[in-house]
């Protein structure tokens, strides 16, 4: 990796050595950023296949990108590898936010640090990132240290992604701005050794957003809903929306065809297959196949099986 630039070095000692408390002059303009943008992140903890147990913030509010006639649809993951210590950013595209089969990438994305230099002028640097792109499309940069990436103020994050024939384009880029200093990604980097700014949030919880949100209205790119008759033992999925989970790494996940361990075998899931699901605070997730999967079922899963892509 090549050494950090000079305002990069000087950001990080100063966190080294004053610690939070001290609010050196990067993270005030990073909570000045987290304070002005209009995401809403969501804190979970989660068993993930590649990185083992994660903390990790996800935007709950996916990021529209138009292009023409059409948008495309995307989430940004930042995790702490509980066991390395270290961040991963991961990247999700799609023509929507269910978008089973997801728009891959034309050329890897690219990390830009916005930061001060020496004499407190903002400046922007390259980061130095290691991307894997997986069968959706779905690219992650793991590693990555966290004190570096808390010298920024804030991330740029831009990606070209090769485009569905229909569109009448072969690419587009997307540009999405993260803040590593907002409540929820200050918790996922606490938790990852570095100085907290905020009092710590609980995994799962939201905080307030710090400007007032505009009157309700459906998300831009809402999830399909399937109403279905509530099972013994389950809690109602109605109208509760899809999303894409994976079976953990150990061992072979049974599909239930009532959410009982008892009920009839659906079918069994290879580890790391990709389904789609109904998450609730239930112990059994409704689940079903991707379209035009081979074996196409719809039963329910123990929600310890699963885990994000």
């Amino acid at each position: 990796m090549a050494p950090l630039p000079r305002a990069l070095a000087i950001a990080i000692g100063a966190a080294c050595v004053f610690g939070a408390s001290a609010q050196t002059p990067v993270a005030e303009l990073g909570k000045q950023r987290a304070a002005a943008s209009s995401q809403q992140w969501e804190l979970r903890e989660a068993g993930h296949p590649t990185l083992g147990p994660i903390v990790f913030a996800i935007l709950a509010r996916p990021v529209s990108t138009p292009v023409g006639a059409h948008s495309i649809s995307s989430n940004v993951y930042v995790s702490c590898e509980r066991t390395t210590g270290k961040i991963a950013i991961e990247l999700v595209n799609g023509r929507r936010a269910d978008d089973p089969l997801g728009l891959k990438p034309k050329t890897l994305p690219r990390l830009t640090c916005n930061t001060l230099d020496s004499n407190g002028a903002a400046i922007s640097e390259p980061l130095s990132a290691n991307w894997n792109v997986n069968e959706l499309g779905d690219v992650m940069a793991r590693g990555l240290w966290p004190s570096s990436l808390r010298a920024c103020a804030s991330i740029g994050i831009a990606e070209n992604l090769s485009l569905p024939p229909e569109w009448g384009r072969d690419s587009a880029r997307i540009d999405i701005e993260i803040a590593p200093y907002s409540r929820e990604l200050d918790s996922v980097f606490a938790r990852c050794g570095e100085p907290a700014v905020y009092s710590p949030l609980a995994a799962g919880s939201v905080a307030p957003a710090p400007i007032a949100p505009k009157a309700a209205a459906p998300a831009p790119n809402a999830v399909a809903r399937n109403p279905v008759t509530p099972r013994s033992g389950a809690k109602s999925t109605e109208a509760l929306p899809w999303s894409t989970a994976r079976t953990i790494p150990e061992g072979h996940t049974n599909v239930r065809a009532k959410a009982d361990i008892k009920s009839a075998l659906v079918i069994r899931l290879d580890p790391g297959d990709i389904v789609l699901v109904q998450k609730s605070d239930a112990d059994w997730w409704h689940a079903r196949s991707r379209p035009a999967a081979r074996n196409p079922f719809e039963g329910y899963i123990r929600r310890d099986r699963l885990g994000y892509p």
